[in-house]
């Protein structure tokens, strides 16, 4: 029988050769080191290397700290060796003034082979974009001003007789429609003008228009409400709302 050296259990060898711990866990045990915590945040040190500080930042501020208690400073002569120094051994764009931006700023300069203008098909600015990221609006405001987004992500969006489908809900009416021989179309280009709660004019673009009745569906869910759905939907003559979790056909139809 051998005591095994972590747990001090006896144990029987299970092989020929000398053993000194009586499982693989009291082994991984046995090689772990004890816990590491920084002298600066007290934070555990996850780094082998390391040894005092989790970072050189805290290694610096710790040891400026101590260096400032005992009453040490940068001597003037000190202060002009590093100077030299720095003068001597440029870095960035100090060595290579190619890399200074202008305006003295420390960015690249624009390769005229890679950038491009354009006119914005909103404001009709000049706006520069790469060459392979051709952009249509010079801003984010112009680009969402009074434009048609479709409201879905790639997971919920899909492609029902040409027509994209931004839920499953959309589809759901879609194929509801056709059940009952009801003509529609997904609207991506009619838009009714508005007054939102900031008093600025803004177009609506409902989701469905029903040709035989002259009507508006708009396929809504009650968990993406908008403060100004109000106001759209009493832009839009002959509008119904149908929520997504009960699809069923307007009421101009079952009336």
């Amino acid at each position: 029988m051998l005591t095994c050296k972590h747990c001090d259990k006896e144990f029987k060898p299970s092989r020929k050769q000398k053993q000194t711990f009586c499982s693989i866990l009291c082994y991984r045990a046995s090689q772990k080191k004890p816990a590491r915590f920084c002298k600066e945040c007290n934070i555990e040190i996850v780094s082998k290397d390391a040894k005092k500080f989790c970072s050189k930042s805290c290694s610096g501020t710790y040891n400026n700290r101590k260096k400032m208690q005992n009453g040490w400073t940068h001597s003037p002569e000190a202060i002009e060796k590093i100077r030299k120094h720095a003068i001597e051994n440029p870095r960035g764009w100090a060595k290579n003034p190619s890399l200074k931006g202008p305006g003295g700023s420390g960015r690249r300069t624009k390769d005229p082979a890679k950038w491009t203008t354009s006119v914005c098909e909103d404001c009709g600015t000049v706006h520069e974009h790469y060459k392979i990221r051709p952009k249509k609006y010079c801003s984010p405001e112009c680009a969402n001003k009074n434009k048609y987004h479709p409201n879905s992500t790639r997971k919920t969006r899909s492609i029902y007789k040409e027509f994209q489908m931004d839920s499953g809900s959309e589809l759901e009416f879609a194929k509801l429609c056709d059940e009952h021989n009801i003509k529609w179309v997904k609207n991506s280009t009619i838009a009714y003008e508005y007054t939102n709660s900031k008093n600025e004019i803004r177009n609506y673009y409902p989701d469905f228009y029903l040709e035989e009745y002259d009507a508006w569906v708009e396929i809504k869910s009650k968990y993406y409400l908008r403060e100004d759905d109000d106001l759209r939907w009493a832009s839009v003559p002959k509008h119904e709302v149908i929520w997504s979790d009960n699809i069923t056909l307007p009421l101009v139809i079952t009336n």
